[in-house]
């Protein structure tokens, strides 16, 4: 039975497949570690591993090698993905899924680096995974180096068309609720720092104390390696780094926290009870928080406040905020990290029905409004009109009157 579990590289701990016997599964190892080594974020890590072993799980139960699979198996791979039982042979009477089309089209994603990282790499096998040329010339985004492809790109096969989903934003009042249920001043921080800053889990957990600029009321964001927690910001280079202006009144939260900060560590954030265990029963006590400590904190006030909230839900959230201001797309971008504008494009500059309201709203107004001008100024008109013709009457009558 194939599993992902935990191990130990280079004085960090990453999660790897194993098979029945608990060894390595050597071409899933190979590749997790070639990611490794071009620095990809940890959380990004774990994510292609546990995509991967619903694959290597599919070979499994259908007695199939990875490098004998064919497109007709990834085909099956696709229906498999799709039937929650996760069991080759059966079927459901209703037609049900729990993983969503942009689930399955991200693990797909995954297989086939994984068939492109084997190839490149002198195996003799045929990807599972096809791809097809097809015409960019009358896209609407044209990318970096386009001439180098000839007005073609590439695009996989087998791929499910997701449904069009938006962003999933928090609401002012219910982010009020979720607040005043924090009685921890540190995780107090953190929300704020995803909400006003726009931050990710793992830039948040990477600041260090020495990356708080009161002065100028803001954050460095910087990309260390090697860091205890495994916090690592994202589409930075090594040594690379943003700010990030915050509010006086964030500022003064952090201060606050500092105030408290008594620990053998420049971790802006750590472990604060006392009695706190690993599942080794080791003491955490003093130690940089992690991304499953994180993941704890947000279910735990979720259900204290009755408000279900995720921290990139935050990051949406604050990033639609922007946007609805006026904020150009380019400065959001530089703001929230993304590598690229086109990104920060598709995933926040979209209208929703209230944003459709809100327009409509603004246009009958101003149309109203325009049409009160028109009639304000057709008054005025008229009665300058009459108040020429009144006093023309009056001077005929004037010129009129010396006669008799």
């Amino acid at each position: 039975m194939v599993r992902a579990v935990w191990a130990r590289r280079n004085e960090s701990k990453q999660l790897y497949l194993v098979d029945e016997a608990c060894a390595f599964i050597p071409s899933v190892k190979q590749y997790l570690d070639y990611l490794a080594a071009l620095e990809k974020s940890p959380h990004t890590l774990e994510n292609y591993c546990r995509h991967l072993c619903h694959y290597f799980t599919f070979l499994e139960q259908s007695s199939l090698q990875w490098h004998q699979a064919t497109p007709d198996d990834l085909v099956h791979f696709v229906q498999w993905l799709r039937n929650p039982l996760r069991q080759v042979g059966t079927s459901l009477l209703h037609d049900t899924s729990i993983l969503s089309e942009r689930s399955v089209n991200t693990i797909l994603t995954t297989v086939g680096s994984f068939y492109r990282y084997h190839l490149q790499r002198g195996e003799k096998l045929q990807s599972p995974v096809l791809y097809e040329q097809i015409s960019n010339r009358f896209s609407g985004f044209k990318p970096f180096l386009i001439h180098t492809s000839r007005g073609k790109t590439t695009r996989r096969m087998v791929k499910l068309k997701e449904p069009e989903k938006h962003v999933k934003t928090v609401k002012d009042a219910d982010f009020e609720i979720f607040v005043a249920s924090i009685d921890n001043v540190q995780f107090r921080c953190m929300v704020f720092l995803m909400r006003e800053g726009g931050l990710r889990v793992g830039e948040v957990l990477g600041l260090l104390i020495q990356d708080l600029e009161f002065h100028r009321n803001g954050i460095w964001v910087r990309r260390r390696r090697g860091l205890e927690n495994g916090a690592l910001a994202k589409n930075l280079a090594e040594g690379e780094e943003r700010f990030i202006d915050l509010s006086p009144e964030l500022m003064v939260l952090l201060d606050h926290l500092l105030l408290q900060h008594t620990f053998d560590t420049d971790h802006l954030f750590v472990v604060r009870k006392a009695n706190a265990r690993n599942k080794l029963g080791t003491s955490t006590y003093g130690q940089p928080l992690d991304r499953e400590a994180v993941k704890g904190l947000f279910r735990h006030y979720s259900q204290k406040s009755g408000i279900r909230l995720h921290a990139h839900m935050l990051r949406h959230s604050h990033a639609t905020e922007l946007i609805r201001a006026g904020w150009d797309a380019s400065y959001v971008q530089k703001r929230l990290g993304h590598a690229q504008v086109q990104t920060t494009i598709n995933t926040y500059v979209h209208l929703d029905e209230e944003d459709m309201s809100q327009k409509w709203r603004a246009y009958q107004k101003e149309k109203q409004g325009g049409k009160d001008h028109c009639a304000q100024a057709d008054t005025v008109s008229l009665a300058h009109t009459d108040a020429g013709e009144a006093v023309g009457c009056a001077s005929g009558r004037g010129q009129s009157h010396p006669s008799h």
